[in-house]
């Protein structure tokens, strides 16, 4: 697991920092081997899994109860802070309309620098992360913004984690949160 200490560590560590700035650097000029390679020295995080072991295999991993959504390739004429910000007045909406809204926990930019994550609570309506993944991409018309991708449906998905000034929002309790998971299928 990991905890909000190193997390912290992490987000503020000029290296990574620098990691991501050579990454991007090289995908703006096209050498996707490049950005590949320095995308690679990332760290990740497992946002939908979690194991006891070193595990990544995602039949053993256990639901942490959040799913992920990537939207990559966002449209040149889009800007990430206001599609960030559209989903969250979007979901103080849905607050009074219909009486729920979706629980995000994090939201950044990807290390591409093109492409937005959002990390929220699954809702137990939903059976699967899939089901989750779809619905909030659809609430949101996040499929009109850039091109979604789906692949993130499994447990055991990565997320390469990106410098603090990247992050538009992270809650603390992500780390510590237990999240009901027992509605969840694979």
């Amino acid at each position: 697991p990991l905890y909000g200490e190193t997390f912290m560590k992490l987000i503020e560590s000029p290296a990574l920092a620098e990691c991501v700035m050579k990454a991007r650097e090289y995908y703006n000029a096209g050498d996707k081997d490049s950005y590949s390679h320095y995308k690679q020295m990332l760290p990740a995080i497992m946002w939908c899994g979690v194991s006891e072991t070193l595990e990544r295999k995602a039949s053993e991993l256990e639901p942490t109860g959040y799913f992920m959504v990537d939207i990559d390739h966002v449209k040149e004429d889009r800007n990430l802070l206001s599609i960030y910000n559209v989903v969250r007045s979007s979901n103080t909406d849905f607050s009074i309309s219909r009486g729920w809204q979706w629980e995000i926990v994090a939201s950044h930019i990807t290390p591409s620098g093109h492409g937005i994550r959002f990390v929220a609570k699954c809702v137990s309506k939903y059976a699967t992360l899939q089901e989750n993944m779809d619905a909030f991409v659809k609430d949101f018309k996040l499929d009109e913004v850039g091109d979604y991708d789906c692949a993130c449906k499994d447990y055991s998905r990565l997320s390469f984690i990106v410098p603090e000034e990247d992050w538009f929002c992270y809650e603390g309790f992500m780390f510590t949160d237990n999240v009901d998971t027992r509605f969840l299928r694979r």
